[in-house]
């Protein structure tokens, strides 16, 4: 047993940082075990500081972070994902140079190896440590520290920390995907939430999209919408849906507190334009004519007769909104050209107009 483990600490030293993660995982004692961050890298032990006032420009930002209810741990790997344009990576170590803290991997009296730190791909910040030794009761169990890393803020705006892959390993080779993971939040933060529903029927709206900034929701069956970690102050918020007018308001976000904001939403007047289209001396449909109906040059649509001489458009806009329409239509050079125009399209009604082509 001894062998194997020292067989695959060497295999993991060469590889390397190349093959970060390897697709062979299997569940193990680590399943259940989690990553987090802190932000408090001043005090010793895990402060579980999770949020931070935004940093000026220049200012460096030191965070720990810590492995939790981990099993027989030999070998660790993980990602930190960072926004390159808002944060420079400055430097990573095992321990914290401020506390003396240890790193987890020595507490149980081992001595750890192999500190490496890939930055090759902007904003991933890939980290890896191993036990040295074949004594596998040196292995840590519980919560410690497993890297302290420097940032130093570019711009007033900031955003997350998170985890990418995470894979811990214990002593006799067996690899858990860690999917417990915390993030860590550089700025004062509040939530929105709220519902979305028809002005005309009360209903709520499935499917609309609440947006504030980069950070959207979309709302479910009951026309609900959860928009987490925005940041603190005056905000604009905007809800869209597919068929209903867009409606933006303002709202101020409060710090630690969830902002109730319900959208009630107009629904925009559509009608419905059918018709067909026939030879003028044998009344015989004629198939592939070309329908375009234009209002005012604002906007357009088209469609082509089926075998009947049949054509429908549905979801014109109505009159109401961007005026009457100029229909035509196009057989081609067998047929004159064919035009109608001033058709109104009324919300909810279909208005028919019919061709008569002459050769």
């Amino acid at each position: 047993m001894l062998k194997k483990r020292t067989l695959t600490k060497k295999i993991i030293l060469i590889l390397g940082i190349s093959l970060f993660f390897s697709s062979m995982i299997f569940a193990g004692p680590n399943e259940n075990a989690g990553i987090r961050f802190d932000l408090d890298a001043a005090t010793y032990g895990n402060q579980n500081d999770t949020t931070m006032t935004a940093p000026s420009v220049g200012d460096y930002i030191r965070v720990d972070v810590y492995a939790i209810n981990v099993h027989n741990l030999d070998t660790y790997e993980f990602e930190v994902i960072y926004n390159h344009n808002q944060l420079d990576y400055i430097t990573a170590t095992a321990t914290n140079p401020i506390t003396y803290e240890p790193n987890i991997l020595t507490t149980n009296g081992g001595t750890a190896l192999g500190w490496m730190i890939d930055t090759s791909t902007p904003g991933v910040l890939s980290i890896a440590y191993t036990l040295a030794g074949t004594d596998t009761l040196e292995a840590p169990e519980g919560e410690g520290l497993i890297a302290d890393i420097v940032f130093q803020s570019l711009t007033i705006n900031q955003g997350l920390l998170t985890f990418g892959d995470v894979h811990f390993h214990d002593s006799f080779g067996v690899i858990d995907i860690i999917t417990d993971k915390g993030i860590a939040i550089l700025f004062e933060y509040g939530n929105v939430d709220g519902t979305v529903t028809a002005l005309d029927t009360g209903e709520p709206i499935e499917g609309a999209i609440v947006s504030i900034e980069n950070t959207s929701d979309i709302t479910v069956p009951d026309g609900t919408y959860l928009l987490e970690y925005i940041p603190v102050g005056i905000q604009d918020i905007t809800c869209t849906a597919e068929g209903y007018f867009d409606t933006t308001d303002v709202l101020e976000v409060l710090e630690d507190q969830t902002v109730t904001i319900d959208f009630t939403l107009e629904p925009i007047p559509y009608g419905t334009l059918n018709g067909t289209v026939t030879d003028s001396n044998t009344n015989a449909p004629i198939e592939d004519a070309l329908i375009t109906a234009i209002s005012q040059g604002r906007v357009e649509y088209t469609c082509s007769t089926n075998a009947d001489g049949y054509y429908i458009i549905d979801s014109l806009l109505a009159s109401e909104l961007v005026g009457n329409y100029t229909v035509t239509c196009d057989a081609g050079n067998a047929y004159l050209f064919g035009e109608e125009t001033d058709v109104e399209i009324v919300e909810g009604d279909t208005t028919t107009v019919n061709f008569v082509l002459e050769p």
